[in-house]
């Protein structure tokens, strides 16, 4: 049952675009419905990877793909397992300034690769 989201979602990348489906995957401030976290991570999964093998050449293609499903696994489960320290030591407040505080960072990030 998992594939039928991804199918969908690579119909909708192909269709639309990488960057508007991308796009989409953000959420709402408000709480959503269960599902919609799943299905925003899916539309955001599915458009980055068509965007990273779209920046590769052909001859690497594989191999980059490869590389970046690895880094996406690892990065899930040491996000995993960190924020369960974190809140266990520390509890839920302390793991969301951290967040808050991480994601502070990103325009940095952005405006610093935009200008290379």
């Amino acid at each position: 049952m998992s594939i039928l989201p991804s199918l969908l979602t690579g119909w909708l990348v192909d269709r639309y675009g990488r960057t508007p489906i991308a796009a989409a995957s953000s959420q709402p401030e408000s709480p959503p419905p269960r599902r919609l976290p799943r299905l925003g991570w899916n539309l955001g999964l599915v458009s980055g990877t068509a965007m990273i093998t779209d920046a590769v050449p052909l001859a690497t293609r594989a191999k980059n793909r490869g590389m970046a499903d690895v880094s996406i696994i690892i990065a899930g489960a040491t996000g995993g397992f960190s924020s369960s320290l974190v809140v266990s030591a520390s509890g839920y407040p302390v793991l969301a300034l951290t967040g808050g505080l991480a994601l502070a960072v990103l325009p940095a990030i952005a405006t610093s690769a935009s200008s290379r």
